[in-house]
């Protein structure tokens, strides 16, 4: 009998040890993080790389808007400041920017054989998507411009808005008062006077701008009470 025995004995200590294997794994606190560093291998860290990059490509706003006119798809779009990137315009004229952090941009319109009215837009990103960024493009050979001279205001410094197209366009009167804008497809236009303090006869005028330049325009700066 002495045989049997034994071999119970083994196969009992057997079934011990495995369910000792089985038990609860040991505490953190009872790890010797010395002794069990992590690192990452090349390959893990390439993951990791890649995955920021992902991160931060869709991250940021967007700016977008349309090059309207005769110049058709395939104007190019050329995005300088806190960022470079380049971009055409679709079919439909659109173009956007997109993964754009908060900065200063400038955004410049061209294709060969036109002109762009205005001929670049700045524009800065904070926390938002900045939209109608817009632009119309026409020949250069029909490039007009439009000037004038705001009379009882020598010295001030006053902006003229230039609306037409769907557009907006400024530009600051001379010490004398005169002011101009240039490279204009033909087109109806509206110029309105603005300073602060200050009221204008009259307070705009319609231009038509019809193949020629249009000179002389008017107003009179008048100090308000």
């Amino acid at each position: 009998m002495p045989r049997p025995v034994r071999w119970l004995s083994l196969l009992f200590r057997l079934v011990v040890l495995f369910f000792l294997g089985c038990g609860p794994a040991p505490a953190v606190g009872d790890i010797d993080l010395a002794r069990h560093e992590v690192t990452l291998s090349p390959n893990d860290a390439r993951l990791v790389r890649e995955a920021d990059d992902i991160e931060a490509a869709g991250a940021g706003h967007s700016s977008s808007g349309v090059v309207a006119g005769a110049s058709g798809p395939g104007v190019t779009l050329s995005l300088t400041g806190d960022a470079t990137a380049s971009t055409v315009t679709q079919s439909d004229g659109f173009f956007h920017f997109d993964g754009l952090a908060d900065g200063s941009y400038q955004v410049t319109p061209e294709k060969a054989g036109y002109r762009f009215q205005p001929a670049s837009v700045s524009f800065t990103v904070k926390g938002a998507n900045v939209e109608e960024q817009n632009f119309i493009a026409f020949p250069q050979a029909i490039a007009h411009g439009v000037s004038g001279v705001i009379s009882r205001g020598p010295g001030l410094t006053v902006s003229v808005g230039l609306v037409g197209y769907s557009l907006t366009t400024e530009v600051e009167a001379t010490a004398a008062g005169e002011f101009s804008f240039g490279g204009l497809p033909d087109g109806l236009y509206r110029l309105t006077p603005v300073l602060h303090g200050y009221a204008f006869t009259p307070d705009h005028r319609d231009v038509s701008v019809s193949g020629a330049d249009v000179e002389g325009i008017e107003f009179v700066a008048h100090l308000t009470p």
